[in-house]
């Protein structure tokens, strides 16, 4: 066989103790133990440099459809990498900005619209559909883009209380407060993270190095990202 490539719709996660795949595709996630985590890192080489028992490692995620040797519809076998947040955007102290209707229809539409990707589509469609948007939208400068965050953040949490809670809803509200900003023309990075023994995965926003939520920093330091979109 030729190099192991990750199909588009793969995406890989090294661990300090394993390493986990999420197929967007299929809305589903699948690890691997620290042992096989090893040789799976040996397979971004020349797979003639490689020993027999990560060949058979490779055979098997192929066949789950996992790895592929086609570069057709693929990437290197890398994992994401983005700086963790080093402030939060949100001070419990602040006060909510004047809310206009633009803001409500805006946060409505975006909730229904990002609902029906989800329920009526798939997570695959919903991914590509936030990754369509990040690259057409008319950015900010940077140097207004993460005031203008701010006061939008402090909008949609604000909106948000009417409508439905973050509380174990982090992909939904993610995807809905990533769309959000893209049509203020706000630029935001929708990180997927993972983490094992015991597993658990968890989905966040971040702009500029800032965590645009109202919980700390501290909640998503124990994440490796997977998927930054």
């Amino acid at each position: 066989m030729g190099t192991y490539f990750l199909p588009s719709w793969i995406h890989l996660c090294f661990t300090s103790d394993g390493a986990i795949f999420l197929d967007v595709r299929n809305d589903a996630y699948f690890g691997l133990d620290a042992p096989e985590s090893k040789m799976l890192r040996r397979l971004g080489d020349d797979s003639a440099c490689v020993e027999s028992e990560s060949d058979g490692l490779a055979r098997s995620l192929i066949k789950k459809g996992l790895l592929t040797t086609s570069k057709i519809q693929s990437r290197p076998l890398e994992t994401p990498t983005i700086d963790p947040p080093h402030s939060v955007l949100l001070d419990d102290c602040e006060d909510i900005p004047p809310v206009s209707l633009k803001h409500v229809l805006t946060f409505l539409s975006t909730c229904l619209i990002v609902w029906a990707r989800l329920h009526l589509g798939s997570f695959e469609h919903a991914i590509l559909r936030l990754q369509t948007g990040s690259v057409r939208i008319e950015r900010l400068p940077p140097s207004e883009n993460l005031e203008a965050a701010r006061r939008l953040m402090r909008v949609f949490t604000h909106l948000r209380t009417f409508l439905y809670t973050h509380n174990k809803h982090c992909l939904y509200d993610s995807l809905v407060l990533s769309a959000f900003l893209q049509r203020f023309g706000v630029a935001s990075n929708c990180i997927f993270g993972v983490r094992t023994l015991p597993f658990s995965a968890h989905c966040w926003v971040q702009i500029d190095g800032s965590l645009a939520a109202d919980f700390g920093i501290e909640q998503v330091a124990v994440f490796s990202p997977i998927l930054v979109v």
